[in-house]
C-alpha cells in the first residue's frame, strides 16, 4: 500500500481449523500455480527448506503427511505471506532470507516450508507454507509461544534493517546499527492517535482501519476550510 508501509508481513488463516493434507495440497498448488485462479500472477521463483528433499514435489507430500499426522490443535499448517511496496525488487538471496528470519521470530527454524516469489500487476510478495509440526517431536509447535504477532512485527523490522527497506515512521519496532532490536516507545505508536488494537489490525491485514480512514478525511476537509 502506498500509505506508508514498506514491507507487510501477514497471517492468512485458513478456513478449516483443523485442514489436513488437503489444505496443503491445495495451497501449495496455488502457491507453484496462481495462474489457474489469477491470471495476471505469476511465479518468479519456488524453494523449500527443512525438507527431506530439495523438491517442491517431494515437499509437498511431506508437508501434507506431517499435517495428517498431527493429531491435535489448529490447522497444523501456517500460512504467511511477506509483501514488498510497489516498485521493491527483492532477489532470490534476499527472499530466502526474509523467510529465515521470519522463521526465526516464530520460533520454526528448521522445520519443512514451502514458499514462492509471486509477482502481480502491483507488487512481489512471497507466500509462504510452514509445517507447525516439529520435525523431531511430531508435535504441534505454537509458534512463538502464541505471540506470533508480536515476532511477525519483530521480523518485519529485521527483515527492513537486513535489506535496507525503508520502514514505517510508526513502526513497532527499529532495529539498531548495532543489531539490537528494540521496541518504540508507546508514544510513536499513539502519534497518529489510533488505538494499540487498531494498529494491530492494520499491520496485521495491510488495509487502514475506519478510524484512520475518518481521521484523513477530517484533516482533508479542515484543510481546505
Amino acid at each position: 500500500p502506498s500509505w506508508g508501509y514498506h514491507l507487510i508481513i501477514k497471517k492468512i488463516e485458513s478456513i478449516s481449523d483443523t485442514a489436513g493434507s488437503a489444505y496443503v495440497y491445495s495451497l501449495i498448488d496455488y502457491m507453484t500455480q496462481p495462474q489457474k485462479t489469477e491470471i495476471h500472477e505469476k511465479v518468479l521463483y519456488i524453494a523449500c527448506r527443512g525438507c527431506t528433499f530439495n523438491d517442491i514435489g517431494a515437499a509437498r507430500i511431506e508437508l501434507a503427511a506431517l499435517a495428517d499426522g498431527a493429531k491435535r490443535g489448529r490447522n497444523p499448517t501456517m500460512h504467511l505471506v511477506i509483501s514488498w511496496q510497489e516498485g521493491e525488487f527483492p532477489t532470490q538471496e534476499e527472499v530466502d532470507e526474509a523467510v529465515r528470519i521470519l522463521l526465526e521470530e516464530l520460533n520454526l527454524t528448521g522445520h519443512s516450508v514451502v514458499y514462492a516469489l509471486h509477482l502481480d500487476t502491483d507488487n512481489l510478495h512471497v507466500h509462504v507454507a510452514v509445517s507447525r509440526v516439529h520435525p523431531d517431536t511430531e508435535k504441534l509447535i505454537t509458534p512463538a509461544n502464541g505471540l506470533d504477532i508480536e515476532a511477525i512485527h519483530k521480523a518485519t523490522a529485521r527483515i527492513e534493517h537486513a535489506q535496507g527497506w525503508g520502514s514505517e515512521r510508526n513502526s513497532r519496532y527499529t532495529v539498531r546499527p548495532n543489531g539490537q532490536l528494540i521496541r518504540n516507545g508507546l508514544e510513536v505508536w499513539k502519534a497518529d492517535g489510533l488505538p494499540m488494537k487498531r494498529r494491530d489490525m492494520e499491520h496485521r491485514t495491510g488495509v487502514k482501519s475506519a478510524q484512520r480512514v475518518g481521521g484523513e478525511k477530517i484533516k482533508d476537509v479542515l484543510a481546505k476550510v
